[in-house]
């Protein structure tokens, strides 16, 4: 009986650690930290900028996109040879001077994002304008890996399995 319970107990404590911890460690159990970097940091429309990213798993191909709030475009995709990889994109001469996200979007929906400034004269990079509340909707890209949901459910499925099995052995015992 005092056996029972412990491993009643002990299996419950090791739910809730794998619940609290396993999404967080979920990026580093995968492959490590994945890092983009742009160079340059500010550019002029019709020039060229240098993408590095690490920590990126070879065989994997990403879409690159350059968005900001008022233009989004696609400058290309990439695919990975090694854990890391580095590649230039120009970016289109009609891209109004802004503040724009770069990102890098796996087929399995890994983002990884950079800022970039785009301005009209070299070394002098406007600051985005004050923009009015608007009634559209702003489209927002999920953050999680495949992987991450896909363990957040199983735990999830697990957690009720394991509920029901201890109510059961609750009801038999009491």
């Amino acid at each position: 009986m005092f056996r029972k319970k412990l491993i009643q107990r002990g299996t419950g404590a090791l739910l809730l650690a794998l619940l609290a911890l396993g999404p967080g460690v979920m990026p580093a159990l995968a492959h490590g930290k994945s890092e983009l970097t742009v160079s340059p940091a500010e550019i002029t429309p019709g020039g060229t900028v240098m993408l590095r990213a690490s920590g990126v798993e070879p065989g994997e191909t990403f879409t690159i996109s350059l968005e900001g709030p008022q233009f989004r475009t696609t400058l290309g995709t990439v695919n990975v040879t090694q854990e890391t990889f580095e590649q230039g994109y120009t970016v289109p001469a009609s891209v109004p001077a802004d503040v724009y996200q770069v990102r890098a979007v796996s087929e399995e929906g890994e983002t990884l994002g950079a800022e970039l400034t785009v301005s009209t004269i070299a070394g002098t990079a406007s600051q985005p304008e004050s923009l009015e509340p608007t009634a559209e909707l702003m489209q927002l890209t999920p953050y999680r890996a495949a992987g991450q949901i896909a363990v957040m459910m199983a735990a999830g499925v697990l957690s009720g399995l394991i509920g029901l099995w201890l109510a059961r052995s609750r009801q038999r015992s009491g």
